[in-house]
């Protein structure tokens, strides 16, 4: 080892003015509250409900989509609603991107649906102010946009772009983008999970469920024992329940939403942290779920939306 106070040796400096701009442009980055500029996205407007154990309740997280497929049969039109996804601006939904890409041979995605909290009622009430209901909005899709390295390794950057026809009415308190992260900075606990579970059909109520990130190493190995072998890739990232009972064997639908709050110019938001791409297809209290990150998307993702 070279002493540091050896007199006869060179001293070495960092160039500082050099990096400057890197610096100033790091800290601009960090610094934004919403990659796309969104400035009431992610309102916490639920203060009075913190456990995210409990049931969701009606407006708590307006982001939550639903994709409305359809397929026409004989002289009608049948639904189907099987993934979900969120909604980051007015006029785009970002979900994963197999449930865009022709996941269903027989049904067509054609529509979203915003605003919604219980799939088996036309209104929802909020308890917490009598005598307001509030809708759904089903709109439909515009332009569809696959991430354009999406399966390049096989399940990486499993993203897609929706465009709408029209904005979805953000005016609604049951309608509001979330923010996204100009830099990846969620922490290994405290993310919530939200969306529609589902068996063979979706289940009515939105549900939220409390998340820690799973290490690489124990999400492989649960998934390579059913002959999946995951990329190590950082666009792609695990996490389990927190708190799951025994015999609770319902998992979320494709594409729903994983979150965590972060305060920004002193208002609490939600930033997303990823979106579900696939789970283990049995009940294992300690299973671990795969989710989509923005990692690597974030650039793809401004230019997209900004540029519309």
């Amino acid at each position: 080892m070279v002493s540091a106070c050896n007199p006869e040796l060179p001293a070495f400096y960092t160039d500082v003015p050099k990096f400057r701009g890197w610096i100033d442009e790091r800290d601009r980055i960090i610094g934004e509250r919403n990659l796309l500029k969104e400035s009431s996205c992610g309102e916490v407007r639920k203060n009075n409900v913190t456990n995210e154990i409990d049931k969701a309740v009606v407006n708590q997280y307006p982001w939550n989509v639903l994709l409305e497929y359809t397929r026409t049969k004989k002289d009608s039109k049948e639904q189907l609603l099987t993934c979900s996804g969120v909604l980051i601006h007015p006029r785009y939904v970002l979900t994963v991107g197999h449930c865009a890409t022709g996941m269903l041979s027989k049904y067509k995605l054609s529509s979203v649906r915003v605003g919604e909290f219980n799939i088996n009622t036309q209104e929802d009430v909020d308890s917490s102010v009598p005598g307001k209901i509030f809708t759904s909005q089903s709109i439909d899709i515009e332009k569809i946009l696959p991430h354009p390295q999406m399966n390049k390794p096989l399940y990486s950057n499993d993203l897609a772009l929706i465009k709408l026809k029209h904005e979805a009415g953000t005016g609604k308190e049951n309608v509001l983008p979330i923010c996204l992260p100009s830099v990846d900075e969620y922490k290994e606990e405290g993310l919530t999970l939200t969306g529609w579970k589902r068996s063979k059909r979706l289940f009515p109520k939105l549900e939220q469920d409390a998340m820690n990130i799973s290490s690489a190493a124990q999400c492989q190995s649960q998934y390579n024992a059913l002959q999946l072998n995951l990329p190590s890739t950082d666009d792609m990232m695990c996490a389990s329940y927190r708190s799951r009972m025994k015999g609770r064997c319902h998992n979320y639908a494709a594409g729903s939403t994983l979150q965590y709050t972060k305060t920004v110019d002193q208002t609490e938001r939600f930033f997303l942290a990823g979106l579900m791409m696939f789970s283990l297809p049995y009940c294992r209290v300690n299973a671990t779920e795969v989710f989509a990150t923005l990692v690597g998307s974030t650039e793809w993702i401004k230019s997209t939306v900004l540029s519309s």
